[in-house]
């Protein structure tokens, strides 16, 4: 499963987000995706995978996520199966979603106002977003 796994989650979450770019309809496989992944970590495929690079596309689901619990764990599982700098980028969005409980990067997509705040820290470099 874990090959066959990777490759049906890469379609069904990056396809949508790449076809619906800018549009709210290109998260609306994040959450199935998601479940995915967690799976994987769950039944030791990401485990089981000797490429680091493949182990990091199971994992790209968690970075998305809007959901502090999500975000808090992502660290660490990158830490984990993947590599520092990939971890760094993880935690650099938790802190984001700490601070505003979404991305702001999407906001104009999901018809949402930014605030000043939230324009500031996307202006910030490093900010991730």
């Amino acid at each position: 499963m874990v090959k066959g796994g990777l490759a049906l989650m890469l379609v069904r979450n990056q396809f949508p987000r790449q076809i619906r770019r800018a549009q709210e309809m290109a998260f609306c496989a994040d959450s199935w995706a998601l479940a995915l992944s967690q799976q994987g970590v769950a039944k030791d495929w990401l485990e089981a995978d000797p490429e680091q690079a493949r182990r990091q596309f199971w994992l790209m689901t968690l970075k998305p996520r809007e959901v502090l619990t999500v975000q808090e764990a992502a660290p660490l599982v990158f830490e984990r199966f993947s590599d520092p700098r990939t971890a760094d980028v993880a935690r650099r969005h938790r802190d984001g979603i700490a601070l505003f409980g979404r991305f702001p990067h999407r906001n104009a997509a999901l018809g949402q106002v930014s605030n000043a705040e939230a324009l500031a820290y996307l202006r910030t470099p490093g900010s991730c977003f």
